[in-house]
């Protein structure tokens, strides 16, 4: 029987956390066991934490780790820690609905081509407010995104997919080992799509399987914004000094993304002339940079070209 791994990284999430647990509970697929990395918590989260451990201890496991160590690196920690077949992220304070591990499970197994083969699956989410009452039906809409942006060099620019979204196999859990350097990574989920863009299958699963809850305290939460109030924010930066140096920021970030996947050894020929040409482009005239961008698929799901201007 096959292990799926449910990665749970806490830090003073009490207010949501029982929340959170009930509904891996309340799972159609229940073959699964809970790996949980509590990075500190100075609030009940760990009494919470260990009722589910104590009712359910096959089920519930805490980790013995470091701590302070942030959302990211808590993550990749327990991607470092924890052995199985499948694994998914799970943020404390979103709610799972009862078909999202077996129908990423499907989606995963559809899309193998062999138990060597690193495939991701990630579906969509409704964005709701603290109360769960839905904001919007399509987390990718309201972020502007789109599932079919796959591409390694469109997920260089814009990860579709957030953490609690995703589902993936052993092999690439393999294939993101050993870690990257946490400081070139924007998200432990950035890094395991790179990887299976790079080296495997990426597939998008177009149902809401998560109420992804939207609070004062989200680490990084869903942010939309107008096509009139991108302009006005656009040209409030643009007067004050501020876009060009958030321009900047972002495109080193891309950057340096690119240059911990040339670190691995058996990087595919056609990943590393794109993504070495990309390290490269700042060396080139303006036009040479926006044909490069299109002719790679370095692109987003919307208004591509004002972010080829900036590059």
């Amino acid at each position: 029987m096959s292990q799926v791994a449910i990665l749970l990284a806490t830090y003073n999430g009490a207010a949501y956390l029982r929340e959170l647990l009930d509904s891996l509970e309340n799972q159609t697929q229940v073959n699964f066991r809970v790996w949980i990395h509590d990075d500190g918590s100075r609030d009940e989260t760990i009494d919470i934490i260990n009722e589910y451990c104590n009712r359910a201890p096959d089920r519930y496991t805490l980790l013995d780790g470091p701590t302070g160590l942030g959302s990211k690196r808590s993550f990749l920690y327990l991607l470092e820690q924890v052995e199985a077949d499948y694994y998914f992220f799970c943020d404390q304070d979103d709610v799972w609905l009862p078909d999202k591990v077996q129908t990423l499970l499907d989606a995963l197994l559809e899309h193998a081509l062999g138990d060597k083969c690193p495939v991701a699956a990630f579906c969509d989410m409704k964005v709701v407010d603290e109360k769960l009452q839905v904001l919007c039906d399509s987390f990718l809409d309201y972020m502007g995104r789109s599932g079919t942006q796959t591409r390694f060099s469109q997920i260089l620019i814009d990860n579709p997919a957030a953490g609690c979204s995703m589902a993936f196999n052993r092999a690439l859990r393999d294939r993101c080992l050993p870690l990257p350097n946490a400081d070139n990574i924007e998200m432990h989920d950035a890094w395991v799509m790179m990887m299976a863009a790079v080296y495997g299958r990426v597939c998008f699963v177009p149902n809401a399987l998560v109420l992804y809850r939207q609070h004062a305290d989200n680490v990084l939460g869903a942010a939309s914004e107008s096509r009139l109030q991108k302009v006005w924010r656009n040209i409030d930066g643009l007067l004050s000094g501020s876009l060009s140096r958030q321009k900047r920021n972002f495109f080193a970030t891309s950057r340096r993304l690119a240059a911990e996947v040339l670190t691995r050894a058996d990087v595919p020929d056609e990943v590393r002339s794109v993504l070495e040409g990309y390290l490269e482009l700042e060396q080139h005239s303006r036009r040479y940079r926006i044909r490069f961008c299109r002719d790679n698929q370095i692109n987003r799901a919307h208004h591509s070209f004002w972010m080829w201007l900036w590059i």
